[in-house]
């Protein structure tokens, strides 16, 4: 009996100091400062992607185009896209080839977004790849249709909802855009070649909300350049002389590029 009494008198005093532990310890542990929170991440940089040449995809704007700084101008941001086009095709249509290698696309676009007076301009060589026309390389293509600068405008911006842009601008017309590498399909469809790609005027933008209004006033002046025509005079064997009109060489390659 005396052992069975020892027994649970060191039993009874061991729940005694483990109460009082439990008792002690609370106290202490609600008065020890909570960890400190983990730093909120850093935000990351607000993209600065050029808007301007729209593109449909694949590809897409690059977020931090390279700038020129130089004060007291604004920043001039400088893109630009180079690419290569190989071409196979097994029935060619009278006038191509079944084989063409050739580079659509060595453009470089100078901008700036900022203040009251802002400028694009675009300078290179380019082609156009078209559905159902024989494919022009790229040196035709540049001296025929839009030259070494295809597009370029002076924008006067007084704010954020009305802006006026003079120059060679890109088309309003269609959801297809002039250059290969602005397309998800590089040869486009058959109804890119209706669309007025580079128009030379003067185009008045204004957003209120959700809505954008823009109005352009186009020069035909191109329209004109391709309907002029080379004016020969032939001498027949019966000596009798005839006039003959044919389209200058160039713009022969032209028209039929773009099925005019």
């Amino acid at each position: 009996m005396t052992l069975c009494l020892s027994s649970g008198l060191r039993v009874g005093a061991a729940c005694l100091i483990a109460a009082a532990w439990q008792l002690g310890a609370g106290p202490a542990a609600a008065q020890q400062p909570p960890p400190p929170a983990a730093p909120a991440p850093a935000e990351a940089p607000a993209s600065t992607a050029m808007t301007v040449p729209s593109m449909a995809g694949p590809l897409v704007a690059n977020p931090n185009p390279y700038k020129i700084e130089i004060a007291p101008f604004n920043p001039i941001y400088v893109t630009g896209a180079v690419s290569a086009l190989g071409m196979f095709q097994t029935a060619p249509i009278p006038g191509d080839h079944g084989s063409n290698g050739d580079l659509p696309n060595g453009l470089v676009a100078l901008q700036t977004t900022e203040g009251l007076v802002q400028f694009f301009t675009m300078v290179g060589v380019y082609s156009f790849p078209a559905l159902g026309a024989p494919y022009i390389h790229v040196d035709r293509t540049t001296g025929g249709t839009f030259g070494p600068v295809p597009q370029g405008y002076v924008k006067l911006a007084p704010n954020d909802a009305f802006s006026i842009q003079v120059g060679k601008l890109p088309t309003l017309i269609g959801a297809e855009y002039g250059f290969t590498f602005q397309n998800m399909n590089i040869e486009r469809g058959l109804l890119w070649n209706q669309e007025p790609i580079v128009s030379r005027g003067v185009q008045a933008n204004y957003t209120m909300g959700p809505l954008a209004l823009s109005v352009l006033f186009r020069q035909l002046q191109l329209a004109d350049r391709l309907r002029r025509l080379d004016h020969q005079q032939r001498e027949y064997p019966d000596h009798r002389r005839r006039r003959q009109f044919r389209p200058h060489r160039q713009e022969r390659d032209f028209l039929q590029a773009f099925q005019l």
